[in-house]
């Protein structure tokens, strides 16, 4: 029995171990990954952190060898979206996040942040993450084999310190294989080992690597370049067309595969050496060797669906080259041949060669003697069209029409040809819109008569657009009864060009106008087959008939029911309206929902395949203070704003109820979905809900959103592939919630051209002073937002008689508290000072002077005790909003605007948003400005005396405005000299902001409080001749090099941490506490406390010119200004429990000294929560422990302080100490948020002495 029992107890432990961990116990979230390195991974916001020590373990999967040491967070990997290796960190090792074994990919990762300890990472340590399109490399000095193969990097910046792909320079064309987005590599001039040309990566002189998605379809290798590296080129799939000069002798393997629109290809003489399958997968039928070529290796014949097609290679020596050809694949019918000169030698050996027999003998490989022609010809027996139907170019060709081509021979009446096909390829994109194969031929009634073969119903399928036809050389050997043709198929993309008219799609529309009335538009078009499309692909045609949704969505101005337009386009677009229309919130809505139309219908594609098309039109405008507040309500809690996000829930549920009710099967369903402005944010939101909750496949939801409002924070996912937002540069509304708070949209954004110089300028001035004067959300919330939903949540009657124009601004003051009024009455002295010194005659004149207006009967109001430079610009913005019609900038968030844009361009001239476009500055105080080009010294812009120099021509586009800030905007393309003249004696500021095309503002650098004398010089040197965003600014002059007070590339936020230091800072008794802090007043009741604490060392404010007094205070800040005032004592331990607290962080020390002090006690036994607000209770009870903890007598006077609450003792001995007096007579406000000027209020009174 004994016996039988171990055997069982065995076995069990046996099949137990041959279970997958996860059957037995919950997977690891943390655990070791090298010697002194450890791994973390947070489920909620799927982010990986490395941290520790040293390097990271290396990991190896290959199932072809059966090797499989996968990283221990590999179970994550599908779900993994960022990626952060903290300091101390020296090396990422292999394959830690990617594998070129797709399977072993991370599918999600979209971020990585890489701390300056990295030196090296390691082979395949990203490989094929394919939504990673950035990402920075501080000081790493070494990269691996595929290090990013695959990934979707659009462009990468190589820093100084690089030195090596592991140990090999010349790897370094590896690093970037498969990567198809990849549009330029930038090299740090002070690199010795690397070099860019035009956006192409070097080493000396070899070429390691042309971006594979470079712009342009022809490049010239520069004089020069010896080699040109393997798999140089690969991929690149838009280059049609390279020249090779003579300085180079060597073209290694694979160096142009898969650049498969590669049709032309010049060599000079020069070329020794040619390696194997250098011109794989192109679309070259045709290359030329020079007589230099000494060597050629090739596996021509490789079997490829990119590969087939024949190739002929014209040997022009007198000499046959060394010659190899291996790994022959004789089954796919393709033939390669090889021509010779008649009085060339050496041929007749490599033709007795045994691998060169076998292939030969295959009918893969012939050799013949030939020269290349002297001109692109073809021979007398080919097959050539002498003429087509519709005509090349023509513009009028209906979806009823067929395709004729005629052609120089007799056709063969029997074509059911088994390889091949004709295929009608877009012109711009050559993406296939029709695929035409033997029985497809047959299936459309193809005829064949004669010379002539007639399609009918070719182009029944296609959509609006610009196509050619491409004839397979199969179908060619068909045609003519099996005599091959020589240069395979015909392409006619240039002689049968046509343009696709569709006759049914013609469109038009009513729109509620916001000049009055109901408007009609004509000139878009629909087509049922867009649906059956990729979603992930933008289409241009879609676009419009979208926006022409999304505008007869708006409530009508004239027709009851309000949505009588969208129902009417719906019925034109043929969906069942009778049956499926369904509307909801036209005539109301708050700010928890949104207003939307609903229809559906039956679409059918030519294969006789259906699905069901749901439209949502979610409705833009008309919301009242309700739908209004929903704007502003970008809480502080979540990832998403609140507003938009909460909406979003709501048309989720009632799409699914839609859904539900009408009991469409979800699995065969395609929806298409827009919004405008804020209904475009909750479009927005919405398409990844329904993509998340698995309603639709992310293929399968076309979403067009326009004027979209940024919805969430960017370290969620913003990946949603089938989300296509676009905005007009122009427009404000895209840019809020601002970028600076980290708020950005789903999908693809792409951004309309503008031809309005002068207010580009004052529209990016505009939202980079609004940035800096409300630098984050928290800051937003606790002074905009919470006061404001306070309010309007108990009473909003003023506000909607206010907003329908029945009462004043001034009299909707009336109905707001006292104490309200007071709370939100500090914000925005710059913007509120540059409003007043406006000149009339800028471009943003008018909606400043609105501003003005505003703020003055704000200020005015007598119940407001506050200076009036410090205001509050929520008023502004609602009023402004509504009310606003008249402004240039805000008239371009009309819809008309985008319907006048979206309809006069093509989708070529939309720009990505996310590519880097200018360069910002701004210079205030009393100097001249002057920009000159660097290299040509040529003057293209100047201000002198406050004006601008409207003689000089050039792309810089300038402005004045505020009365002082001389404005510039310095494109791409050139660097740029800035000279700098002092007029008077004073102090300046210098700032230098990184814009992406959507006016994003990516990086700012500033210099604050610069001394003047009269005529001193200052230079800066702007260079933005690539899209590195890492330079360095400085400002020089004839004896001191100034450097930047602040750079939000090193700094962050702007929080309490050190930062770059000016090396000629005014000294302290030049500065008072006003000019030191420019949001600091002599009559603020903390200004006592916030001079003591500067003097006593305990705070430098958020940076040189700001404390910030409004901004919330931290737990880190506060135990910081604790810790500062008792001395800055050293802690005893060096052991520090909390996991959230970096042994880098600022305030490390101070953590682990109130900690052994009793103090604090954490969040939790592993955190400290340093990033959290800390509100008035907490701060009390700080300070109560860090005096000891003495005990009081009695209870406090505040009602909103049980005495059994742990702060009640805290608040107490505060208010027995004079350090509070409470918010009133009554309450203390233990639960809200305590500001920086409160807890050094506090500090002050409780330690001044």
């Amino acid at each position: 029995m004994k016996t039988r029992i171990i055997s069982i107890l065995l076995a069990v432990c046996i099949v137990f171990g041959l279970l997958p961990v996860g059957v037995l116990a919950a997977d690891p979230v943390s655990g070791s990954c090298g010697k002194n390195a450890t791994w973390h991974y947070d489920t909620a916001t799927k982010t990986l952190s490395i941290s520790g020590s040293g390097d990271m373990a290396d990991y190896h999967c290959d199932p072809v060898m059966g090797e499989y040491n996968r990283p221990p967070w590999d179970t994550y990997r599908e779900e993994i979206e960022h990626v952060i290796i903290n300091e101390g960190i020296t090396s990422i090792g292999q394959q830690a996040f990617g594998s070129t074994w797709v399977e072993g990919n991370y599918p999600n990762l979209c971020s990585v942040s890489i701390a300056p300890t990295v030196t090296k990472i390691g082979a395949e340590a990203f490989a094929w993450a394919q939504k990673l399109e950035s990402i920075d490399l501080p000081n790493v000095t070494s990269i691996g084999y595929s290090a990013f193969t695959g990934t979707g990097i659009r462009s990468i910046y190589i820093p100084p310190t690089m030195e090596d792909g592991e140990g090999d320079v010349d790897s370094g064309f590896g690093w970037f294989i498969n990567c198809t987005n990849l549009q330029s590599i930038t090299v740090d001039p002070r690199n010795q080992t690397y070099r860019s040309v035009d956006g192409v990566l070097f080493s000396g002189d070899i070429l390691l690597r042309y971006p594979a998605g470079k712009a342009g379809s022809s490049y010239t290798v520069p004089n020069g370049t010896a080699r040109i590296a393997l798999s140089a080129f690969e991929g690149s799939e838009n280059i049609t067309s390279v020249s090779v000069p003579a300085s180079v002798s060597r073209i290694d393997a694979f160096a142009f595969n898969g650049c498969t629109k590669l049709k032309n290809i010049t060599i000079a003489e020069g070329v020794t050496r040619v390696c194997s399958n250098a011109f794989c997968e192109t679309a070259l039928t045709s290359i030329e060797l020079p007589a230099s070529v000494r060597a050629f290796t090739s596996d021509w014949t490789r079997e490829s669906s990119l590969d087939m097609l024949n190739r002929t290679f014209f040997f022009t020596g007198t000499r046959a080259p060394e010659f190899d050809t291996y790994c022959c694949n004789v089954g796919n019918g393709y033939k390669t041949t090889i021509c010779y000169p008649e009085n060339a030698t050496g041929w007749d050996a490599v033709q007795q060669q045994d691998n060169v027999k076998y292939q030969v003998e295959a009918g893969v490989l012939e050799f013949r003697i030939g020269t290349p022609p002297t001109e692109p010809s073809e021979p007398t027996d080919e097959l050539k069209l002498v003429s087509t139907s519709p005509a090349n170019g023509a513009t009028d060709v209906t979806e009823d029409d067929s395709l004729v081509l005629t052609f120089n021979q007799e056709l063969s009446k029997n074509l059911n040809w088994t390889k091949g096909s004709i295929y009608i390829k877009n012109y711009n994109t050559d993406e296939t819109a029709l695929k035409i194969d033997s029985a497809k031929f047959y299936a459309l009634g193809g005829t064949v008569n004669g010379k002539t073969l007639t399609i009918p119903g070719a182009f029944k399928t296609l959509v609006l657009g610009e196509y050619y036809v491409l004839i397979d050389a199969d179908v060619i050997v068909a045609f003519v009864n099996g005599n091959v043709c020589g240069y395979g198929g015909i392409t006619h993309r240039d002689t049968l060009k046509f343009k696709v008219i569709l006759s049914h799609g013609n469109i038009s529309f009513d729109y509620a106008s916001m000049y009055g009335g109901d408007r009609t538009y004509s000139g878009v078009f629909y087509n049922d087959q867009w649906f059956w499309r990729d979603a992930t692909k933008y289409n241009h045609e879609l676009a419009k008939m979208t926006l022409g949704m999304a505008m007869a969505g708006f409530p009508s101005n004239e027709k009851n029911p309000k949505d009588a337009n969208i129902k009417a386009l719906y019925s034109k677009l043929k969906f069942d309206n009778e049956g499926n229309y369904y509307s909801v919130g036209y005539d109301n809505g708050d700010n928890d929902t949104v207003a939307m139309a609903i229809s559906s219908k039956e679409i059918t594609n030519d294969n006789g395949d259906t699905c069901t098309l749901i439209a949502v039109c979610l409705r833009g405008g008309g919301y009242g203070i309700s739908g209004w507040m929903g704007n502003f309500n970008v809480g502080n809690t979540t990832a998403y704003h609140h507003g938009f996000n909460k909406a979003a829930e709501y048309a989720k549920k009632v799409v699914l109820q839609y859904i539900d009710e009408k009991q469409i099967d979800t699995s065969n369903l395609r929806i298409w979905l827009t919004g405008y402005s804020r209904s475009a944010a909750t479009a927005n939101r919405l398409s990844k809900k329904l993509v998340d909750a698995n309603v639709v496949n992310k293929k399968n939801i076309f979403t067009y959103t326009f004027a979209t409002p940024n919805n969430q924070l960017n370290k969620v996912s913003v990946v949603n592939d089938s989300t296509f937002n676009i905005v007009n540069p122009l427009d404000i509304v895209p840019q809020v919630p601002l970028t600076a708070w980290g708020f950005g949209k789903t999908g693809t954004t792409y951004v309309l051209p503008y031809n309005d110089d002068a207010l580009s300028v004052a529209e990016k001035w505009l939202i980079a002073t609004v940035s800096k004067a409300v630098p984050s959300r928290d800051l937003y919330y606790g002074y905009i937002e919470s006061p404001l939903m306070a309010y309007v949540g108990g009473d909003k009657t003023a506000f909607d008689a206010y907003f329908n124009g029945h009462i004043t601004l001034e009299e909707i003051l009336k109905a707001v508290s006292t104490k309200k009024l007071n709370e939100i009455a500090k914000i925005l002295p710059p913007l509120y000072r540059a409003i007043k010194e406006t000149p009339k005659e800028s471009p943003i004149a008018s909606i400043l002077s609105e501003f003005t207006r505003l703020l003055q009967a704000y200020v005015d109001n007598p119940r407001i005790s506050v200076n009036s430079e410090e205001t509050n610009i929520i008023f502004m913005l609602t009023d402004i909003a509504v009310r606003g019609e008249s402004s240039a900038i805000f008239s371009q968030h009309w819809p008309e605007q985008y319907l006048s844009q979206l309809m006069n361009y093509n989708e070529e001239a939309l720009i990505p948003a996310d590519r880097f476009d200018a360069k910002l500055i701004v210079v205030a105080c009393p100097v001249d400005v002057r920009v000159y080009d660097k290299s040509s010294n040529e003057l293209l812009a100047e201000v002198v005396q406050n004006a601008v120099n409207k003689n000089i021509e050039s792309n810089v586009q300038t402005a004045v405005i505020g009365g002082t800030d001389k404005t510039f905007i310095l494109p791409t393309g050139r660097d740029y000299s800035i000279e700098i003249i002092a007029t008077d004696t004073g102090e300046m500021d210098f700032s230098v902001y990184e814009m992406l095309a959507d006016t994003t503002i990516v990086r700012s650098v500033e210099f604050y409080d610069v001394k003047l004398t009269p005529k001193k010089v200052f230079n800066s040197v702007i260079n933005n001749t690539s899209e590195s965003r890492n330079d360095k600014y400085v400002l020089t002059s004839e004896s001191h090099t100034i450097y930047p007070d602040y750079d939000s590339l090193l700094n962050g936020d702007t929080t309490e941490k050190p930062g770059l230091i000016n090396t000629i800072p005014p000294t302290k008794s030049e500065r008072s506490l006003e000019t030191a802090f420019c949001d600091i007043s002599k009559t603020d009741y903390f200004y006592d406390a916030v001079l003591w604490a500067v003097e006593n060392g305990i705070t430098t404010g958020t940076s040189r010119t700001r404390f910030s007094p409004y901004a919330t205070c931290t737990r880190a800040q506060a135990v910081t200004f604790l810790w500062r005032v008792s001395g800055s004592p050293a802690p005893k331990n060096s052991r520090m429990p909390f996991t959230d607290v970096s042994h880098s962080a600022y305030y490390y020390d101070a953590v682990l000294w109130a900690l052994e002090e009793g103090i604090t006690i954490g969040t939790s036994s592993a955190t400290f929560s340093p990033d959290a607000v800390i509100d008035r209770a907490q701060a009390v009870t700080l300070l109560h422990r860090a005096n000891g903890a003495p005990s009081v007598t009695g209870r406090t006077v505040f009602t909103d302080v049980p005495q059994t609450t742990y702060y009640a003792d805290a608040v107490k001995w505060a208010v027995d100490h004079e350090i509070t007096t409470g918010t009133s007579a009554a309450s203390f406000s233990p639960n809200a948020s305590c500001t920086r000027a409160q807890i050094v209020t506090f500090l002050y009174r409780a330690y001044r002495g």
